[in-house]
């Protein structure tokens, strides 16, 4: 890490870490969940209450819901789970120092921007107050000279007159105090508004910074929620069949166990596992954060090796038809070619499954000025406002238990948005849905 720039300090224990803190001037730190005499979550704790400004990566091998949901409660930026790549780490070091150049930048600009309205409101506000005292004061001073010249010529003039006349510097020098008082005053009203403005306005990002953790502890509630509901599933089958089988094999119950029996219940357990295996395979997919694979990709061709795989199964007895309406004019354009394919079969197996009994599938591209559309639109069931709402979140399916993962959007979202790219969904109930993939065209 030094060899790439970075300057790093180490320490042996939590407590080591809070005394180097002190007089250093640390900007992040990779915490082992794992530590003697003060444990990772301990020492968290206690460097988000002293340093609230330094950055907190969590290093486990150990990595549980709990630790999860505790550490993210506590501001910790991310969890990387050991045996740790130096690559993953860097990355995610960049990742979360340009979040906290972000915030700093924008501090800066908050502050530079409120000393701005401070000077723009007090020379407004000058302006209203003291340009219209300014000018009575010069024609008052101009007519009251103009009465003392009077006075000196034919000393007829009351007493209060006289008395200005014989005082009128010490007045002169009385308002221009006067008026200093009310510009120093006006000056220490206007700095304590835009103070109190300005701490509302860091007041409002942390609140807003507050409820963007909450929903990461949403997220990962029902991440959990998901993993263990759609993992459980599985498991609960092959404790059932386990359990046949060892009656079977049970002399106490005398069945006399046939290999057929044996062998069926264990094609069952297969299942199963293979579905666990599955979950967890799409869990791994999801959570990947590599960079793409980019090369030159032809769109169209990609779309139809899609729908001739999608022919050779079963989709062929069906009474589906798929349309395709591409724009033959498209350049080749670099793609992650395998996990684009990926986010597209999804769309195209959500949509052929909206499709009870017959219906169409109208695959089309359209190249736009900076970009590409891919719309796969169907004549399936379609969407409620609220389904359309909660269809990318992981582990959400309207299928029946054991039927999907509710994984396959969640997947494709995050393929398409690592090319860069956006999925905008439009569906109305009992007529269909439409996906629309939009992809950077990248030279």
């Amino acid at each position: 890490m030094e060899k790439r720039g970075y300057n790093i300090e180490t320490a042996s224990s939590g407590m080591e870490a809070l005394n180097k803190m002190k007089n250093l001037h640390i900007q992040l730190v990779i915490l082992d969940v794992k530590m003697p005499n003060m444990d990772g979550i301990s020492t968290l704790k206690k460097l988000k209450r002293d340093f609230p400004l330094v950055e907190v990566i969590m290093l486990t091998g150990h990595a549980t819901v709990e630790n999860a949901v505790e550490g993210v409660r506590l501001g910790a930026a991310n969890y990387l789970l050991k045996p740790v790549d130096i690559d993953d780490i860097i990355e995610t070091i960049e990742e979360t120092m340009a979040k906290r150049q972000s915030i700093n930048a924008q501090t800066s600009r908050r502050t530079k921007n409120f000393e701005k309205y401070r000077i723009q409101l007090f020379l407004g506000i000058l302006g209203i107050f003291i340009l219209p005292f300014s000018l009575l004061f010069l024609i008052g001073y101009s007519w009251f000279n103009n009465v003392c010249r009077v006075f000196m010529v034919n000393q007829q003039i009351n007493v209060f007159y006289s008395w200005i006349c014989l005082n009128r510097n010490m007045i002169t020098i009385i308002l221009a105090i006067i008026v200093c008082l009310i510009v120093i005053g006006i000056w220490f009203a206007v700095r304590n508004l835009i103070q109190r403005v300005r701490i509302m306005a860091e007041k409002r990002d942390e609140l807003q910074f507050q409820l963007f953790h909450a929903s990461k502890l949403a997220s990962i509630g029902e991440l959990a929620t998901g993993v263990a509901h759609e993992i459980n599933n599985p498991l609960a089958i092959v404790v059932a069949r386990c359990g046949i089988i060892r009656d079977l094999l049970n002399p106490e119950f005398n069945l006399e166990p046939k290999p057929e029996k044996i062998l069926e219940e264990l094609d069952i357990i297969n299942q199963a596992a293979y579905r666990a295996r599955s979950i967890t395979a799409q869990l791994i997919y999801f959570g990947l954060k590599s960079a793409p694979d980019l090369s030159p990709c032809d769109i169209n061709q990609i779309l139809d090796e899609i729908i001739v795989e999608l022919e050779t199964d079963d989709f062929k007895n069906s009474k589906i038809d798929i349309i395709r309406n591409y724009n033959q004019d498209f350049p080749v354009i670099r793609l992650d070619r395998i996990r684009i394919k990926e986010a597209i079969l999804n769309l195209l197996d959500n949509a052929i499954e909206a499709i009870s009994g017959s219906g169409t599938i109208t695959v089309s591209t359209e190249q736009k000025s900076d970009h590409i559309d891919i719309t796969v639109k169907d004549t399936g069931s379609g969407m409620t406002l609220s389904q359309i709402k909660e269809i990318f979140k992981p582990f959400y399916t309207t299928k029946e238990v054991g039927e999907g993962t509710g994984l396959s959007l969640s997947v494709s979202l995050s393929i398409v948005e690592s090319l860069g790219g956006t999925i905008d969904v439009q569906s109305l109930e009992g007529v269909g849905s439409s996906f629309v993939i939009s992809l950077p065209i990248y030279g």
